[in-house]
């Protein structure tokens, strides 16, 4: 009965280990594919080359020209009323 009841606890602790393994291993993972994603992220915007916006470099015409007029919707919408009328005029 002993050795069954040693048994049973060296099991157990064993499967403790595991699974403490496993859920180590795939936060991990998480965080890894998290810094991947934002180093990929701050690398999609080239100020030098969007004249300063942040606008994505690799997206096609109409996404850029979309996300430009976004940001200087919420440049615009940030200043007082008639401040706003050199935004996108090298302003």
């Amino acid at each position: 009965m002993a050795v069954l009841l040693i048994v049973i606890v060296i099991f157990l602790v064993l499967l403790v280990g595991l699974l403490l393994a496993f859920l180590f291993s795939r936060a991990d993972h998480a965080v890894s594919a998290t810094r991947m994603a934002m180093a990929a992220e701050e690398k999609a915007y080239n100020p030098g080359v969007t004249l300063g916006h942040k606008i994505k470099v690799q997206a096609d015409y109409d996404a850029q020209l979309k996300e430009a007029r976004l940001v200087a919707a919420k440049r615009a919408a940030g200043l007082p009323r008639g401040a706003n009328n050199r935004i996108g005029r090298a302003g």
